[in-house]
């Protein structure tokens, strides 16, 4: 069975072939929209605060006012940032460039320059 040999296959030991191991999948991965959702989630958010912001600031609330246009402003860039990656990477595109909208248009200091040029 062996005869001198150092090499045994499977075959000679369990007398049954070997099993050829897998190729990797060459399909890409599918891809989900999370991140462009998420993102669009967070500019929806970022809109809210600035909306409480403007609210508070109207009310004479100022520190309040301004420390919720910090957040939205801050809010705001992340949904952005994160919206482009999403868009540009292919992980809800749609969402993607819809929370980069918003981010924008709900920014405070958009709003601001905005309402003071019709003004």
């Amino acid at each position: 069975m062996l005869q001198g040999r150092t090499i045994v296959t499977m075959e000679e030991l369990f007398g049954r072939p070997a099993r050829r191991p897998r190729r990797p999948s060459t399909a890409a991965p599918r891809r989900t929209p999370m991140l462009g959702l998420f993102a669009f989630l967070l500019s929806a958010g970022a809109a809210v605060i600035c909306g409480y912001a403007i609210a508070g600031a109207s009310s004479g609330d100022w520190s309040s006012g301004t420390l919720l246009a910090y957040g939205a402003i801050g809010t705001g860039a992340v949904a952005f940032l994160l919206g482009a990656v999403a868009a540009l990477a292919g992980r809800g595109r749609s969402w993607g460039a819809a929370a980069m909208v918003l981010a924008v248009l709900g920014d405070p200091l958009v709003l601001l320059n905005l309402l003071g040029a019709f003004a």
